[in-house]
């Protein structure tokens, strides 16, 4: 069977017919990705389960420098940290004070889409997925609504910097992303200029570089 990531699928929707086979037969398996790094594949619910609280795993390849800004690829501790600087603003309580807005959000993305599907086809996941997840966060962090679809560039901006960048590589360069997204906190008329936020942009890493995989696999060692 070939374990060459991504494996093939018959369609855009439907899942590739090697993941029900690896599930049954080798839920574990060495794979390869497409840029020719080896992999570890975990397709079991249950050992993905167990994995992400095992402490033995990492979110860090191993041998891999980390920029210390990349809070989503960094272990124990350090992560830890960082987790409790946000956890306040994502308590259920937080969360459900929202959700009528969120509501109201979902149907103004959906109407768009319908809207769109008058004139053919239109896109699920830039009509009402993307900003509708990007939405969200907006609102939990305060961006005010007229704003959402600059947040929405600084966060697809943020997606496409190289989180696994060592720190002082010269080939990767913070830069101002630009004009900030204003919050509803702030005073109204404030004269103050928005914060720009800051993303780490790279040069196109060689094709043996080391890469992080997604979903549930892991660089092997």
């Amino acid at each position: 069977m070939d374990t060459t990531l991504p494996l093939e699928r018959p369609d855009p929707t439907t899942p590739p017919a090697a993941y029900r086979w690896l599930q049954e037969h080798e839920p574990v398996a060495r794979v390869v990705g497409a840029d020719g790094t080896p992999a570890w594949l975990v397709t079991s619910y249950d050992l993905v389960a167990a994995g992400l609280t095992d402490p033995r795993l990492g979110l860090t390849p191993p041998g891999v420098p980390v920029d210390e800004r990349a809070s989503l690829f960094r272990d124990g501790p350090a992560h830890t940290r960082l987790r409790r600087l946000v956890a306040r603003a994502f308590t259920p309580r937080r969360v459900a004070a929202l959700a009528p807005r969120i509501e109201a959000l979902a149907d103004e993305h959906v109407a768009a889409l319908v809207a769109a599907a008058q004139d053919g086809p239109a896109d699920l996941v830039d009509l009402v997925g993307a900003p509708l997840a990007v939405g969200s966060l907006g609102l939990l962090l305060g961006v005010a609504l007229e704003d959402h679809p600059h947040f929405r560039a600084l966060v697809d901006d943020a997606l496409r910097a190289d989180p696994m960048a060592a720190a002082g590589d010269p080939a990767c360069s913070p830069r101002p992303s630009g004009r900030g997204a204003r919050s509803r906190r702030s005073p109204p008329g404030s004269s103050r200029p928005p914060a720009s936020a800051r993303v780490t942009t790279c040069s196109p890493r060689s094709p043996r570089s080391p890469t992080p995989t997604t979903g549930a696999s892991a660089t092997a060692s």
